[in-house]
Order: C-alpha cells, then structure tokens, then sequence
C-alpha cells in the first residue's frame, strides 16, 4: 500500500511570499515610526510576533488543504453464476447443457491463475 500526503493552499506559493514580505514591511515600518515609545528590542520582538501572526493569519485564510492519498493493488474478481435448475439437465438433439457450461467453466478456470479461483 502506497501513501502520500500533499499539502495545498489556495493560491501559488510566491503570492504567498510576497504576502508575507509585505507583512514584514509593514510591520517593521510601524515600529519603526513608534520607536521613541520602544527600545531596540521591544521593537524587534514585537516585529518578530507580529509579523508570525500576521502570516499565519493570511496563510489560514487561503484556506490549505491537506491531502491524504492511498492506493494497494488489488486482484481483480470475476464472478460466474451457474443456473442449477432442472432445466439444465434437459438435452436436446444438438447440445448437452450442463456440458456445455461445464466446458465453459473449464476454459475461464483455465484463464486465471490458481491461487485466484474460489470455489
């Protein structure tokens, strides 16, 4: 059985990118204007976790889609159902049913490997 797992969001991954560049900007602009109230670090941390938060926002609102696909091999089946009724015991001039369906079944079982054929 094979398994692969595929995760997908809604758009290309650059408008991503450039979403989350334009996230960084503006965030780094608004510290930067807010500096006098902010030490060097306030303001890199606050950066840091804003921008964080802001990308995960617009990465959850292009709505990503995990994809789960498994697939096996499997052997084919075919089915034979054989009427059993009295009339196949009938014969007539020209054939033997019950023969003739016997011969049938030989040439199917004939065509498919042993270990398949259910009895």
């Amino acid at each position: 059985m094979m398994e692969t797992l595929h995760l997908e969001i809604g758009t290309h991954w650059l408008w991503l990118a450039g979403m989350f560049l334009a996230i960084v900007v503006a965030t780094v602009w608004y510290y930067h204007r807010h500096r006098a109230l902010l030490t060097a670090r306030q303001r890199v941390t606050l950066s840091v976790l804003r921008s964080l938060g802001l990308g995960l926002l617009a990465v959850v609102l292009l709505m990503p889609v995990v994809r789960m696909v498994s697939s096996h091999r499997e052997s084919p089946r075919v089915a034979v159902l054989v009427d059993n009724s009295a009339s196949m015991a009938l014969r007539d001039g020209r054939f033997d049913r019950a023969a003739l369906v016997r011969r049938a079944l030989e040439g199917i079982q004939r065509s498919f490997p042993t270990e398949s054929i259910l009895a």
